[in-house]
């Protein structure tokens, strides 16, 4: 993988019609490239037509795809598109402080004592979704017997005990569950 750090706090303001001259700007370093990266006028231009006011842009290539990083209207995203300037898929990172409300009060019903660590917010050319990943904090009562007759519960000591579970919930953009995995 060639991952190329190119980072830019400019966006573009004019459109697709100075994409090229930007592309050659960024290339040739004046943003502060680490290294030169070829990315084809297509990507390039396709990237701009669909994230016009992005920021803080990185490029990187990977199996003939470039994918970009840039903040965008305060949130850290990707884009994957094809050589060709095809977008494959975006990916947001939202704050799970500030979480979804459908979702978050899908947690609130679903799950005590969780914590959302992630949410995720992909969207490709067929579909859109959340993923969240959550730990599940599980309180168990334990009894430990002082005795030898382990029947005699006068004897017992309670303990609280917890366990943390990890689950990874995908829901369609209208809040939907798809799927629940548990790791």
């Amino acid at each position: 993988m060639i991952k190329i750090k190119c980072r830019s706090n400019h966006h573009n303001p004019f459109g697709q019609a100075v994409n090229s001259i930007l592309l050659a700007l960024l290339v040739s370093g004046i943003f502060g490239c680490e290294q030169h990266l070829e990315i084809p006028l297509e990507v390039s231009s396709a990237f701009w037509a669909k994230y016009e006011d992005a920021r803080s842009i990185e490029w990187s290539t990977e199996n003939d795809t470039y994918t970009v990083s840039y903040d965008l209207q305060g949130l850290s995203r990707s884009a994957t598109f094809k050589t060709d300037g095809e977008w494959v898929k975006t990916i947001s990172n939202h704050p799970p402080e500030k979480p979804i409300a459908c979702l978050q009060d899908f947690v609130d019903e679903n799950y005590l004592e969780t914590k959302v660590d992630e949410v995720v917010f992909v969207e490709t050319p067929a579909s859109e979704k959340y993923i969240l990943l959550l730990n599940v904090i599980q309180k168990h009562r334990k009894e430990e017997s002082n005795s030898a007759d382990e029947t005699n519960l006068n004897d017992s000591i309670l303990e609280n005990e917890e366990t943390a579970t990890q689950i990874v919930l995908e829901f369609h953009s209208n809040c939907e569950l798809i799927t629940k995995k548990v790791k």
